[in-house]
């Protein structure tokens, strides 16, 4: 079987083979790994933290919104950058004709 996400641990241990976090959903991974646990799952927030932390990817849904709204207020910031270094070089030079 192909790993697939679940809500439910269909199989015990209901819990993450690495984290032991018990809240779903889960990876299910199909994998009886009677050395480790009964079966194998992982949890999804277990994955999305090492994908982020390790991996530095950016996560799928309603974090990708919140990174291109902080995209879009870091343009912002560079024009009023921008226009404000330009306002300080306009002083300069006054004070100098001054």
């Amino acid at each position: 079987m192909d790993p697939r996400i679940v809500d439910v641990a269909p199989m015990p241990p209901g819990q993450c083979l690495f984290s032991q976090d018990i809240d779903g959903p889960w990876i299910d991974l199909g994998l009886v790994a009677p050395w480790i646990r009964p079966y194998g799952y992982l949890s999804v927030k277990y994955v999305e933290s090492l994908a982020r932390d390790v991996l530095e990817m950016v996560p799928k849904g309603p974090g990708l919104k919140e990174i291109r709204k902080l995209q879009a207020t870091v343009i912002e910031l560079r024009e009023e950058n921008e226009k404000l270094r330009a306002y300080v070089e306009a002083d300069k030079a006054l004070k100098a004709v001054a």
